[in-house]
């Protein structure tokens, strides 16, 4: 063997791989806390692409996981201060994971429905017929096929829980770091101010100013509506009064049927008017 084919020391078959360098580790830690807080901004700021199911993205800031984010960040602080740990316990992150996906699903039905049905979804009204629907369902479609569906719609479920629950798991580490935790409330303590001074009316200082056009609008504005005009839906049944229109008509001049009744007849083509 000559000099030129001799292996050098550490090299051959068993040689180790050198270690990674602790800025290459500090720079996939920072690449996987970006991924993580893109992920949980973009599960609440999706919008529909037409005519489709499926979803795009308008680069648009969620207002409420800014204010989950400054909320951790507040509480991380007060427990390092403590001497306890900041990460959250891993119940928690579970149930913050629930949380964010049944406000995810809203999100689909907010943007969803009426860009495929014309209108948007109202609890009170259009969930009474879901038996119908179901039942629909297991008359016309096979069983194989409806068990394929079903099971294809948990695994979808199932992947964006999980999806969820790993960027949360990401930033509850973050917790634990104080650059990290304090660049995380940094960022959510920014956005939040931007909020607020898009929504503070003060024209004698000019305010405010178009910064909420960086946000979409919030997933819990629309639970809230839908909770608001069940109950009013409700206690209007029971108390024999009339129940409230599911779209506002705005000031138009109703007042001139003087309590005459009005059939209204409507032609849909699923999608095209």
């Amino acid at each position: 063997m000559t000099p030129e084919n001799v292996p050098a020391p550490g090299e051959g078959a068993n040689a180790e791989a050198p270690p990674a360098r602790p800025g290459a580790k500090a720079m996939l830690r920072w690449v996987g806390l970006a991924a993580a807080l893109w992920v949980l901004n973009f599960a609440l700021t999706f919008h529909n692409l037409w005519p489709t199911f499926w979803i795009t993205t308008h680069h648009e800031l969620s207002i409420e996981i800014a204010c989950f984010l400054l909320a951790l960040f507040v509480l991380g602080e007060a427990r390092q201060r403590r001497g306890a740990t900041a990460r959250l316990p891993r119940v928690a992150v579970t149930l913050l994971a629930v949380v964010l996906l049944l406000m995810t699903i809203g999100r689909y039905a907010e943007v969803t429905a009426p860009a495929l049905y014309g209108r948007r979804i109202n609890l009170y009204w259009d969930g009474r017929y879901l038996p119908n629907v179901a039942a629909m369902m297991v008359d016309v479609v096979p069983i194989w096929l409806l068990a394929l569906g079903t099971a294809a719609f948990v695994a979808l479920f199932a992947a964006i829980f999980f999806t969820l629950r790993l960027a949360l798991a990401r930033v509850s580490r973050a917790l634990a770091v104080p650059a990290e935790r304090r660049i995380v409330g940094a960022i959510a303590g920014v956005l939040v101010a931007l909020y607020a001074i898009g929504s503070v009316r003060a024209p004698a200082v000019g305010l405010p100013l178009p910064t909420r056009r960086l946000f979409s609008l919030p997933v819990t504005g629309t639970y809230t509506e839908q909770f608001r005009f069940i109950a009013q839906a409700v206690a209007a049944s029971h108390g024999g009064g009339q129940l409230p229109a599911p779209v506002d008509f705005g000031n138009a001049p109703l007042t001139r049927l003087k309590g005459a009744d009005v059939v209204l007849v409507f032609m849909e083509s699923y999608g095209a008017t």
